[in-house]
């Protein structure tokens, strides 16, 4: 895991991680989907409990014993569909939101616009739109052809 991510997080992570440092509690699914979202991407059981410890409801012994419980369910996060029927999707929030998330992109390989059905989906085209940036890049000359994740 770690903060390499975050630049990609889809607009409803980033927007309960906003609520968290602002110390809001999160309401049930949010905290859910917040646990699945986070396990999905290796990140270990210590620092998901690290992330909710500025909430003004925070138990230790009780959000450890949930979020593991949680994670030993195995859950994928939420599909789009699923988060915008439970009000979590931000794809129009007018500081997360995202032209990704709201409208899809174009395919040059499949020749049309494809719609973002799952948060994890959202991060894996703006990860490859970010590196395929990247190695266009051109610095004293020189193209980028690998890009180093640390």
């Amino acid at each position: 895991g770690g903060k390499r991510f975050v630049y990609f997080f889809p607009p409803c992570i980033k927007f309960l991680l906003s609520k968290v440092q602002q110390s809001q509690n999160l309401i049930h699914n949010e905290r859910l989907f917040l646990v699945f979202f986070l396990n999905s991407l290796k990140y270990p059981i210590d620092q998901i409990i690290n992330i909710f410890k500025t909430l003004p409801d925070f138990d230790d012994k009780i959000a450890g014993y949930q979020i593991e419980f949680a994670i030993k369910k195995g859950y994928s996060p939420h599909s789009c569909a699923k988060l915008e029927t439970l009000g979590i999707c931000q794809k129009d929030h007018k500081i997360f939101g995202d032209e990704i998330c709201r409208e899809g992109f174009y395919s040059n390989n499949q020749n049309r616009m494809i719609k973002i059905s799952h948060p994890l989906f959202y991060m894996s085209v703006k990860e490859s739109r970010y590196l395929w940036k990247m190695k266009r890049l051109d610095i004293n000359g020189q193209k980028i052809t690998k890009i180093e994740k640390n």
